[in-house]
């Protein structure tokens, strides 16, 4: 072999060992993704959601931001973004906390899947996001059991199996008595939470009236209802009322406007059968007295004043019944109808 041929071969091995290892070194070079440590969140029931993250980031971070929302009934799919303050920890570690407070949002029902996802930004421009987590917002506070029959589940955690039976078949019976119109069933489970007392049913909640005796979430297809084995006549008519809320909220739904609130609560109180001696006493007594209120200061909320509160639900189960007596119920769907086309009363 000749002296320069031999040159040749040993650098051509060096090309192709230098060739070799370059594809190392470029792998070397790619900069490094972040890493997730931490990524977990917190109910308080009823006052917020305690929302957490540690990464280990390679360069310095931008910005953070938390993306969140609720399965319900909507128009769309809305999330909220957040901002959280970041924390710089030992090394390159992140750490990010942000709390959902629903003392300014307002209440969720127990049993609300809730999701989120994290958002971070490089300074270099680079981004990852976390995969979307769940979490139920549920009431950990009592021991709840349940009972359940076709699309309906009654929780409750004070009194004996009886009671729960009791209250779902007063459910179901409402159900099939609401719905037996066409177009009326509803599509989506029920889940009724029975708290003992008035007291308990609004320490689940973050806002309530003092009154508050039954409560539809109508988005999320939850009721709570303040009953227990004493006062389970209540329970009963509750339930017929609450359902119907669910049912109007079906039939009339839109993205556009809601319906007059003495329609709504009186179709629900309509369903709950004859008005309560209680209430039929304060509704004569306004009448006698020419103290009823008009219809357009009932179309907004009701009052959180008790007396008044109850003249307002008597009123618009007043004005329902004679609706519904004077020209049928199927008048009465064609009219919640045109509010499903965003007709405003």
């Amino acid at each position: 072999m000749s002296r320069d041929f031999g040159l040749a071969a040993l650098l051509g091995a060096g090309l192709l060992l230098c060739l070799s290892m370059f594809p190392a070194l470029t792998a070397a070079q790619e900069p490094r993704a972040i890493d997730l440590q931490a990524n977990e969140a917190h109910a308080e029931f009823p006052n917020e959601i305690q929302f957490h993250l540690e990464i280990t980031s390679p360069s310095p971070i931008e910005s953070v931001e938390l993306e969140y929302g609720v399965e319900k009934v909507s128009c769309e799919e809305a999330s909220v973004r957040a901002v959280p303050d970041v924390t710089e920890g030992e090394g390159r570690q992140v750490l990010v906390d942000w709390t959902w407070d629903f003392r300014r949002s307002g209440s969720l029902p127990p049993g609300t899947r809730v999701w989120w996802r994290w958002h971070v930004t490089a300074d270099g421009g680079e981004t990852w996001s976390s995969p979307v987590a769940w979490l139920s917002f549920d009431d950990n506070r009592h021991d709840w059991q349940t009972v359940d029959q076709g699309q309906i589940t009654v929780h409750w955690y004070q009194g004996e199996r009886d009671f729960a039976q009791e209250m779902l078949a007063e459910a179901v019976e409402a159900q099939a008595r609401l719905t037996s119109d066409p177009g009326a069933n509803l599509e989506r489970p029920i889940h009724l939470y029975f708290y003992p007392s008035a007291d308990e049913l609004r320490d689940a909640l973050v806002f309530s009236q003092r009154w508050t005796g039954g409560v539809a979430f109508t988005d999320y297809h939850t009721i709570l209802i303040a009953a227990s084995p004493s006062n389970q006549a209540y329970g009963q008519r509750t339930v017929a009322h609450e359902l119907m809320h669910l049912v109007v909220h079906q039939l009339a739904f839109n993205c556009w406007s809601d319906l007059p609130r003495w329609l709504d609560e009186g179709l629900a109180s309509w369903a709950e059968g004859d008005l309560e001696p209680g209430q039929q006493e304060i509704l004569d007594k306004a009448i006698s007295e020419d103290k009823l209120l008009s219809l357009a200061s009932l179309s907004g909320s009701f009052s959180a004043h008790a007396e008044r509160a109850n003249l307002s639900y008597a009123q618009s189960y007043s004005v329902v019944a004679f609706l519904i007596e004077e020209y049928g119920r199927g008048k009465m769907l064609e009219l919640l109808d045109v509010f499903r086309e965003g007709v405003t009363y």
